[in-house]
């Protein structure tokens, strides 16, 4: 007798996107990677950026941090949890756990983050630079710490120059890695290249060539933010602005009667706001070191506002991690 073969029960009813990407919230990272091959629905759905961001939002908070040996001054990318013990579960029996975020094929003795974005980081690629030895052009790759997910990024044109930033593009939902060019054929261009593309590529828009940014820029609102100082004299000139959306660069002017003192400042997250911290030379003394802490009250306006003025410890260095708009601020 034969075997009777299984009914396939056929259903028009159709989940509508909007609660299926509710449902795939709830999911842990590996999870989502996976059913992204479900169909092409899904795929937009778990790759569309309001949909990573909110996935981001709800995921556990990871802490990570650059770790150092005091011998070799070795560095390492790594995170850091909280374990509670059980059956106690006590904070007397809680644990702090170690774990590396990079793959062992990618692990060097010189970790550095170059760049972030909605929790994706950019790192300098030194095993594929050490394997590659035929130029001095740099090699980097973006990796997803929640995910293990990386991406090498194809080399630059040119060897001299530094990565700016990484950041969204609105209009595409692209993530893209924005470069600055220094040599002697090109001379300060900026080039892009997008998340899994095959090829940088020159914009038309660049910032004065006397300004150079040392950091890591603040991503905020469509913007990414950098201190601007000058080549000649390493004094803060202005606060340097890049477009996400046009990709162009704008000057955002420093608050007027502050700009003769900033030798050592650092923008931070104040809210929804831009904050700005600087040394305060005239409120210094031999034994307290003067800050201004500002907030950027209009965007288009250009009006700043001073929040605090503090006097700290000399003996320490200060940098302003984040503030809220009720005017706390965090320094470490």
């Amino acid at each position: 007798m034969a075997e009777k073969t299984p009914e396939v029960i056929k259903s028009d009813c159709l989940l509508p996107d909007d609660l299926i990407g509710d449902i795939l919230l709830r999911l842990p990272a590996k999870s989502i990677i996976r059913f992204r091959s479900v169909s092409k629905s899904w795929l937009a759905i778990t790759t569309d950026p309001s949909f990573l961001l909110a996935h981001t939002g709800r995921a556990p908070n990871s802490l990570l941090i650059h770790t150092t040996t005091n011998q070799s001054h070795e560095s390492h990318l790594r995170s850091i949890k909280l374990r509670l013990l059980l059956p106690a579960a006590t904070p007397s029996d809680a644990r702090i756990l170690f774990s590396s975020v990079l793959p062992e094929r990618r692990r060097s003795t010189t970790d550095v983050v170059f760049a972030c974005c909605d929790g994706l980081i950019c790192l300098r690629d030194r095993i594929r630079e050490t394997l590659e030895q035929e130029d001095d052009v740099p090699c980097y790759y973006v990796i997803n710490p929640l995910t293990g997910a990386l991406i090498d990024v194809p080399k630059p044109r040119f060897s001299l120059g530094h990565l700016m930033g990484l950041y969204l593009h609105p209009p595409t939902g692209e993530y893209r890695l924005i470069r600055r060019i220094n040599s002697s054929i090109v001379n300060n261009k900026i080039e892009v290249i997008t998340l899994g593309g095959e090829s940088w590529r020159t914009i038309q828009s660049s910032p004065p060539k006397e300004l150079v940014c040392a950091r890591i820029p603040i991503d905020l609102k469509g913007y990414l933010y950098w201190i601007a100082y000058n080549v000649n004299e390493f004094v803060a000139s202005a606060v340097l602005l890049f477009d996400t959306t046009e990709e162009e660069f704008k000057l955002m002017p420093l608050p007027a009667q502050e700009r003769r003192h900033y030798t050592n400042n650092s923008l931070f997250h104040m809210g929804e706001r831009l904050g700005l911290s600087i040394i305060d030379r005239e409120l210094s003394s031999a034994s307290e070191l003067g800050i201004d802490i500002w907030v950027l009250k209009d965007h288009e306006t250009v009006e700043w506002q001073k929040m605090h003025s503090l006097k700290c410890l000399l003996r320490y260095i200060y940098i302003c991690v984040n503030g809220l708009l009720n005017g706390s601020v965090r320094i470490r």
